[in-house]
């Protein structure tokens, strides 16, 4: 029988992250390149990549708010 995990608990390749964090892709690697950005695992074989759920949804948190646009700004 095999546990149940925590959706958290998986690994995502890059077109999720992309997706998740709104990043673009060149963005993520300067900030990673910067130490900015959690870094990927490598799964096998050297060419397979990917995140930590966790370790990006951590980095999302850590993201300081961004301000919402007052009405009066989209006029």
């Amino acid at each position: 029988m095999h546990k149940h995990l925590n959706s958290t608990n998986r690994f995502i390749r890059l077109p999720e992250v992309l997706t998740i964090t709104g990043l673009k892709r060149s963005t993520l690697y300067n900030q990673l390149n910067a130490g900015l950005f959690p870094k990927p695992k490598r799964l096998g074989s050297s060419r397979c990549v990917a995140w930590s759920l966790s370790e990006i949804q951590n980095w999302i948190d850590a993201q300081p708010s961004v301000a919402t646009v007052a009405e009066e700004d989209l006029v």
